[in-house]
């Protein structure tokens, strides 16, 4: 399957450039124009960071990190509990529930480094993915992240 591209990531807020979608990637790290993570322009809520797959996907988990450590006193953000929204057409979206109907909220992380993967109850099929973070530790909503699962087209291998 072909990677998802940079532009395939897309969020209802950026705080700046340099905290835009690009690093939102399981494992990025500061450059020279960017903070190696996203961080939200808004701090409520209602912020989201998506990804929309190349095909459909076969999704069973997230793996989430925080804003990456730089220096001693930088930037403390990670996000602690979020919900995970899916759509087969990148329009109409679902929250994940569990079996009695009710919104599953998903661990996150406890610190900035450490990869927290949370599984899904049951897995989706999705176009695209939404991560809706509820609760936050920092001044940002910040956060990279990586989904876990399989295009639908391996899967049928």
């Amino acid at each position: 399957m072909e990677p998802v591209s940079d532009d395939q990531i897309t969020a209802s807020s950026v705080h700046s450039e340099a905290h835009d979608t690009r690093g939102s990637r399981l494992d990025s790290v500061p450059t020279n124009s960017h903070v190696g993570a996203w961080a939200a322009g808004t701090t409520d809520a209602n912020q989201y960071i998506q990804v929309q797959f190349n095909c459909p996907y076969h999704v069973i988990g997230v793996a989430m990190q925080g804003r990456p450590i730089v220096g001693v006193d930088c930037c403390n953000q990670h996000v602690t509990a979020y919900k995970l929204l899916y759509s087969g057409d990148c329009v109409n979206f679902l929250t994940i529930r569990d079996s009695s109907g009710s919104d599953v909220i998903l661990d996150g992380n406890t610190d900035q480094d450490t990869v927290v993967t949370s599984m899904l109850p049951s897995p989706v099929t999705a176009l695209c993915v939404r991560i809706n973070p509820v609760t936050w530790i920092g001044d940002h909503i910040s956060m990279r992240f990586d989904i876990l699962g399989c295009s639908m087209n391996e899967q049928q291998h």
